[in-house]
């Protein structure tokens, strides 16, 4: 999955493993305890979606796998997205709900 900049620049930050649509999606999370994207590492993230009630979702977020990082910097990433996550979350949460107005 390609991260686009705003001058356009495409640069490679994740890649799919598992795509099963409407339920589970697995990508390997390229990006390094810097925030810039690096190829060598392979944090992984697994988001599973499953119904809960007629108008309603559970959505599940597990990002792991830091250790390719290395002990400090796996720390560190972790720590960071441990506190992006849930930001990220609650903003596709309100964008699926406007979505449904």
């Amino acid at each position: 999955m390609p991260e686009i900049s705003e001058d356009g620049t495409q640069t490679s930050v994740a890649t799919i493993t598992l795509w099963e649509p409407p339920h589970r999606l697995v990508m390997v999370w390229q990006i390094n305890a810097q925030w810039k994207p690096d190829l060598e590492m392979k944090s992984e993230v697994d988001v599973r979606f499953t119904a809960d009630g007629p108008n309603a979702t559970l959505v599940e977020l597990l990002h792991h796998k830091f250790e390719t990082m290395g002990a400090e910097p796996g720390t560190s990433m972790r720590n960071d997205v441990d506190r992006g996550w849930p930001g990220l979350i609650d903003r596709f949460a309100q964008e699926a709900e406007r979505g449904n107005t």
